[in-house]
């Protein structure tokens, strides 16, 4: 492997940790002048250096948003879904040092340890949790639900983006086709979500745990939607360095074969957290 680069040294000095701890010290500031700020995310952190964000289940309207002259039809319709369990889903996706720390090769097109690792099929990201979770004693790891994924990719918000519906916008929050230079870049240096994820959209695509079919949406059930049960294609979320913003709406909906190992497909984690069993899934209101 290529010894990093200038650039992505850099790159991982000023990474997700430090963009956690401007988040803090922003919040602080805005406690002291009274600026309306959001709250600091609830993080775990794995035996990798992964951190992940604790997502609360809600009840939330998945697909496309109403008049999105952009939808596709697997987008719709646009219909109520709760997600009963939290999660934690990881702040971006797993970058190239993180999956070297277990797999014996590397299978990226684009080459750096803080890079988001690419090329990856959806049996090598089985194997990589398989190995995580061995490596960690547990079975908790796992890739998130297109549910999950969208809720989480979203962070609250009803609009096209999570940021509002401009997609000139989106540059301060994802490297895509318009400004990716034909490549990868380190994670966690555009801007994060509400909810504190970094790479929502842009960079690489991600793998969703359910089987892929466009018609999904006209029978898919409201608690916790897992998916069919079957199918020769597996669901693909968020965006990538080498999309259109309209391929970055948070309802944009992709699928591939699960041997298909692109470089511009990686994979985010998530397990599901423990919630007492007296504590009720939040249900915020509906747009």
């Amino acid at each position: 492997m290529a010894a990093p680069s200038p650039k992505l040294s850099r790159a991982k000095a000023q990474g997700i940790l430090p963009a956690l701890w401007r988040a803090s010290l922003a919040a602080l500031l805005g406690l002291v002048l009274g600026w309306p700020v959001l709250a600091v995310a609830q993080t775990e952190k794995n035996g990798l250096g992964q951190s992940f964000v604790l997502i609360r289940g809600a009840t939330f309207r998945m697909g496309a948003v109403a008049g999105d002259p952009e939808a596709e039809p697997d987008e719709k319709p646009n219909h109520e879904v709760t997600v009963t369990s939290d999660f934690y889903l990881a702040a971006t996706p797993v970058t190239q040092s993180q999956w070297l720390a277990l797999m014996d090769s590397n299978p990226s097109q684009f080459v750096g340890p803080e890079l988001p690792v690419e090329g990856v099929s959806f049996p090598l990201a089985l194997e990589f949790i398989q190995r995580l979770n061995e490596r960690e004693k547990t079975q908790k790891y796992r890739l998130p639900t297109e549910s999950e994924w969208e809720l989480a990719a979203r962070g609250g918000a009803s609009s096209v983006y999570f940021f509002g519906n401009d997609p000139q916008k989106l540059g301060q929050y994802a490297w895509n086709a318009d400004n990716s230079a034909r490549a990868t870049h380190p994670v966690g240096l555009k801007k994060a979500n509400s909810f504190g994820l970094f790479d929502v959209y842009g960079n690489v695509f991600e793998w969703a745990s359910d089987y892929y079919d466009a018609y999904y949406y006209e029978f898919s059930p409201i608690l916790d939607p897992q998916g069919p049960r079957e199918g020769s294609l597996r669901s693909s979320r968020g965006c990538a360095w080498t999309e259109e913003a309209r391929y970055c709406r948070s309802s944009d909906r992709g699928f591939l074969k699960e041997e298909s190992h692109y470089p511009n497909q990686g994979l985010r984690l998530a397990y599901t957290a423990i919630r007492p069993s007296n504590s009720p899934v939040p249900t915020p209101p509906l747009p």
